[in-house]
């Protein structure tokens, strides 16, 4: 019985290890497209955040006749939901551009701390990208905060870095 026991274990370990290796395998057949993906990166596409976070066009409709608290807050709502899809579609990039680099390390050039790099950069881009969102999420309570700009431009800049790491030759560690 108790090698009935472990003949179950062990086949059902090697089961598991099995569907592992195949999902993994399926998975690094994906990896074109994902570099597809994230070639199409461009940080251009972010440069409207900096606008729709802008205090001046607050400033503006308060000075405007017919202005009202309600009006303001919504324009404030709006411009916070907005806000809210750019850095859900930054991260999507992010998602794609770490998954290109990965994969490209792996495969072919994983030089010395590349693979290290590539972690330091995703947990710096994910602990801004967390920063900012809860920022936002709080902006009811404390209405527009011109550092957001900068902090999301700052998230961008990571997500820039690790697109060039798809167009060089080799990861670079610096």
């Amino acid at each position: 019985m108790p090698t009935l026991t472990a003949l179950l274990t062990l086949t059902a370990a090697l089961v598991l290890l099995a569907l592992f290796v195949v999902r993994r395998t399926l998975h690094l057949f994906r990896k074109p497209a994902q570099i597809d993906r994230a070639l199409d990166f461009s940080p251009m596409d972010y440069h409207p955040f900096a606008r729709i976070l802008d205090s001046e066009d607050v400033l503006f409709l308060r000075a405007q006749p017919g202005y009202t608290v309600s009006l303001e807050r919504r324009l404030v709502r709006q411009r916070r939901r907005v806000a809210q899809l750019y850095l859900r579609q930054l991260g999507d990039d992010f998602r794609s551009l770490h998954a290109a680099a990965r994969a490209l390390a792996l495969h072919d050039r994983m030089a010395g701390d590349a693979g290290w790099l590539l972690v330091r950069q995703s947990v710096s881009f994910w602990s801004m990208y967390h920063a900012v969102r809860l920022r936002l999420a709080l902006m009811p309570l404390s209405g527009l905060q011109p550092d957001l700009v900068h902090r999301f431009k700052a998230i961008i800049d990571v997500a820039t870095w690790m697109r060039g790491q798809i167009d060089r030759p080799a990861i670079s560690v610096a």
